[in-house]
């Protein structure tokens, strides 16, 4: 296990870090303007005197940040759930700034009990907001809402349990909410300008009728058949999905040889992944001996990033009329796979919409009955909340 990084929560530090906020978006992004659907800042007002565990979307690299800002617009202070490899080096700089700006971590793929039980001790305060991403993962596409990751909803009941005991009155509420990107201009220009790079360094003819979305697609493609025959993949399927699963299956087999760990047959690729990667950037092999990366190394670790980026990724990433937001996404992973950078300016628009809250009390009953039943009717709840507005996001964007 990594070290766990508790909160240290600095009250006078984020406020300073809110006035200059303006500045750390001029510097850091040029532009960022966040827009609240009529609705959000009603409901943080009447969710101000609560405990509410904050559920957003995570769709794209910004989502922290943009969460950041609503908490800066709502003028309420959040705690964040973040994954270990985020916060750095023991003790580097960004791990003790994150520190004080509420955030605490989660190693994922593992079994963190430290991070599950500053979870419950945040939930059993009164008026916290803490945010945590429930997909677990960056899906890279704007309109498009992977499965829940289990476990919070298991959290946010046990805490509602106990906080019951020592008061009756006492709740947990879950807020899902919706973020969106948009860019502020037409970015078609720059996105074919970008695509022609990567299909020009694939070796890829391209027809002057072929749509953008089957272009990116063939790049996918191109890059997943070079992957494949390099690390002996076998082509079983014509299926992208399965491809891509395929290919992550092996790396994690050469990954685990390498670092000679075993691990869990219960966890699923993602958490392998992201188990796998900690070992590599965190440069300690399973006995906890030093492990020196050469280059080929790295490649590897890359191989493993990518592979993690593109869970998400599947056929219903290529519609026909894809739009600027998903095209210029899905590009960047591209160059970022072939270039080792992206050179795409961000989406400079951030919306931001939340559903009805979800008062966890309503499932305590059937919690206390049979636990497996309980944690399933609230994520099935959590879940159609949050794609019903994420669906209402996309009708109003038409």
């Amino acid at each position: 296990m990594l070290d766990f990084v508790k909160p240290r929560t600095s009250y006078p530090l984020i406020t300073f870090v809110k006035i200059l906020w303006p500045l750390y978006v001029l510097f850091t992004y040029k532009r960022l303007r966040i827009e609240l659907s009529s609705e959000v800042e009603e409901t943080f007002v009447r969710l101000k005197r609560k405990t509410v565990l904050i559920c957003p979307n995570h769709s794209h690299k910004l989502d922290p940040d943009v969460m950041f800002a609503l908490s800066r617009s709502v003028k309420q202070t959040f705690n964040f759930l973040a994954a270990r490899e985020i916060f750095g080096a023991y003790r580097s700089r960004r791990y003790r700034w994150m520190q004080k700006l509420g955030c605490f971590s989660i190693e994922r793929g593992a079994a963190d009990i430290q991070s599950i039980k500053t979870i419950h001790e945040v939930l059993k305060q009164d008026e916290k907001k803490l945010v945590i991403f429930p997909e677990g993962e960056v899906s890279h596409q704007n309109d498009y809402l992977m499965n829940l990751e289990d476990g919070v909803e298991r959290m946010a009941l046990t805490a509602c349990k106990d906080l019951k005991k020592e008061d009756a009155q006492k709740t947990i509420f879950i807020l899902p909410v919706i973020l969106k990107y948009r860019f502020s201009k037409n970015m078609w220009t720059e996105i074919l300008e970008n695509l022609r790079r990567v299909e020009a360094q694939l070796e890829l003819n391209v027809a002057a009728s072929e749509p953008v979305s089957q272009r990116i697609r063939n790049c996918l493609l191109k890059g997943l058949d070079r992957l494949e025959i390099r690390h002996n993949v076998s082509k079983k399927s014509d299926n992208l999905e399965e491809r891509l699963s395929n290919l992550r299956e092996r790396l994690i087999e050469i990954s685990k040889e390498y670092l000679k760990v075993e691990l869990s047959a219960n966890i699923g690729q993602v958490s392998q992944l992201h188990i796998l990667r900690n070992s590599f950037a965190f440069n300690k092999f399973a006995d906890g001996s030093n492990l020196e990366l050469s280059p080929q190394d790295l490649v590897h670790y890359e191989e493993l990033r990518l592979a993690t980026h593109t869970v998400a990724i599947g056929e219903h990433s290529f519609k026909e009329n894809l739009t600027q937001e998903n095209a210029a996404e899905l590009v960047n992973l591209l160059e970022e796979a072939i270039f080792g950078k992206i050179t795409l300016s961000l989406p400079d628009i951030a919306e931001i919409g939340v559903a009805k809250e979800i008062d966890v009390s309503d499932y305590l009953k059937e919690f206390e009955v049979k636990k497996s039943k309980g944690v399933q009717a609230l994520k099935a709840e959590l879940s159609a909340r949050m794609k019903e507005r994420n669906l209402q996001f996309g009708k109003a964007r038409i």
